[in-house]
């Protein structure tokens, strides 16, 4: 927060002295003026949050000033300094504008109580002001522009060029950065071909414009200049012109136009288009903007409701095995078990509660590491068919108690990796935990290891199982974090949403990727590679 500015103004040096030296300590920036009228001078010099202004002052009395002030710069918030026999005059100031005031002698612990009070107003009036102004932007441009589809916006604006300047065909493309490519939003009087290829940077006109950036004027079809004698042209357009679009000195499309006729365009018509491509610009460049605005409040929206779900389903899934573990112990206090086979039933409750919980919470320790980015990983050498081993080992009963088959396949050349141990462990169990989760008794679940590459430097893993599969919409959205896939399955299981977004990560830490494929009913394919 910026240093809050205070003027003192009285004139007594003293109290001006008292003002300056308690308030400094405070860490305000403090001024002083002896009179209303250097009061008035040096708020036409700078802005301060907040003036202690005396009420009894010779000249511009702390009334009058308070009302200036007020017109001024009406932010500006005001206390008055007064004695015991001027409170009907305080509390007229108040009436006026005036936050409070404060009686002589006063206390510093009520100077300090009645300034932050002041202040704190001051900050929420602010606040609250942005946010009305937010707002009404916001709604205003939902008005302007979400009313209209973009391909509208952009259709009318080509079309008032083309009646303005007398063109028979014309089109708007937008240049995408990343690919080096203009694409055509709309176009009017051509073929739809005409409007459908990608043009690359240098390529034809439009590509030419984009590479130079600088208009181009053809007065009588391509043949006549040399910069495009060598093009395709199409013999219908007898003169053409091509814009480029700037906005902040950066191009973000070209505008063209043609005649179709026996007219031509001259360096009127080019001049008349400069100026409009100019405006044309600031709008298509205002439309991305509130377009990327609008995705963006809907994604915050989405995730503050992804939050909100987690938040619910941690307090769940906590106080589950929570109720487990005080169930189970209040029955080894309270009641003194003697049958063996009971008590060890109770400790295995224990047992696989405490297992649970600090499975959850790791996970939750771990998420806030990839949030906060403080998650590590340390790449140490170790044979990776030692790992698969003690991981299938862990999961044998589990998968045994639902009659699943779970075999591990790893190709003789799979051996050392330079990864993180404890990391890749932790994906491994997730997938293959998964893959026993959502396969039915009697499934398989089938972890594979191989090294792929023209060197064989990448390790790839899959972990494939036989189980309920997942919907195509859904693939693209599970290694998402909150995400959990609505089904049945997923919701007797529990757990937080967050293991194969904490497996991505660790993955793609590692420098490697994560996939998956899969088919409603028939299974899924959990495929991650690693370099070696």
């Amino acid at each position: 927060m910026a240093e809050e500015k205070i003027l003192v103004v009285d004139d007594e040096e003293a109290i001006r002295s008292f003002c300056r030296r308690v308030l400094e300590k405070k860490n305000y920036f403090v001024e002083t003026a002896e009179n209303g009228k250097i009061a008035l001078d040096k708020l036409k010099e700078a802005k301060f949050n907040l003036l202690l202004v005396d009420l009894r002052m010779p000249g511009i009395g702390g009334l009058s000033l308070l009302r200036q002030v007020k017109k001024i710069y009406p932010p500006s918030e005001v206390i008055i300094i007064t004695a015991c026999g001027d409170i009907e005059s305080a509390v007229e100031a108040m009436k006026e504008g005036a936050f409070d005031y404060i009686l002589k002698p006063f206390e510093i612990d009520k100077l300090y109580a009645t300034i932050g009070h002041c202040l704190e107003k001051q900050r929420l009036a602010g606040e609250v002001k942005e946010l009305r102004e937010i707002r009404a932007l916001y709604e205003t441009t939902q008005i302007i522009v979400s009313s209209t589809p973009t391909k509208e916006i952009l259709y009318a604006i080509l079309k008032s060029a083309c009646e303005v300047l007398n063109a028979d065909a014309g089109s708007i493309m937008l240049f995408d950065e990343k690919t080096q490519t203009l694409s055509v939003e709309v176009g009017i009087g051509l073929e739809k071909e005409a409007y459908e290829e990608l043009v690359k940077v240098g390529e034809r006109i439009s590509g030419w414009v984009v590479a130079h950036q600088e208009p181009v004027l053809l007065i009588n079809g391509l043949k006549n200049d040399p910069r495009f004698k060598d093009l395709k042209s199409r013999l219908e357009i007898k003169s053409a012109i091509s814009i480029p679009l700037f906005f902040r000195k950066k191009i973000i499309g070209v505008i063209n136009l043609n005649t179709l006729k026996d007219s031509f365009f001259t360096e009127r018509e080019l001049r008349l288009l400069t100026i409009f491509a100019n405006e044309a610009a600031v709008t298509i460049e205002n439309i991305r903007a509130y377009s990327l605005l609008k995705n963006a409040y809907f994604e915050l929206q989405k995730l503050d409701h992804l939050k909100s779900d987690f938040i619910t389903t941690v307090s769940h899934e906590l106080r589950t095995p929570l109720m487990n573990f005080r169930a189970a112990l209040d029955l080894i206090l309270k009641e003194k078990i003697e049958n063996e086979e009971r008590k060890n039933k109770l400790l295995e409750i224990l047992n696989k509660s405490t297992e649970r919980m600090e499975k959850l919470v790791k996970e939750i320790l771990d998420f806030a590491q990839i949030e906060a980015g403080l998650f590590q990983i340390e790449l140490k050498k170790f044979y990776f068919p030692e790992l698969v081993k003690e991981i299938v080992e862990s999961f044998r009963l589990l998968a045994e108690k639902k009659n699943i088959h779970l075999t591990p396949h790893i190709s003789p050349e799979v051996k050392e990796i330079n990864a993180d141990r404890e990391r890749i462990h932790q994906v491994l169990e997730n997938l293959i935990g998964n893959a026993i989760k959502f396969t039915p008794q009697g499934g398989k679940v089938t972890l594979e290891a191989r090294v792929t590459g023209e060197r064989k430097e990448f390790l790839e893993v899959s972990v494939k199982d036989t189980g309920i599969g997942i919907a195509q919409e859904e693939q693209e959205k599970i290694f998402e974090k909150f995400y959990r896939a609505d089904t049945s399955l997923t919701r007797e299981s529990g757990g937080f949403g967050l293991g194969l977004a904490i497996a991505k990560h660790i993955v793609e830490k590692h420098q490697g990727k994560i996939w998956v494929k899969s088919e409603l009913g028939k299974g899924s394919r959990f495929t991650f590679v690693l370099p070696i």
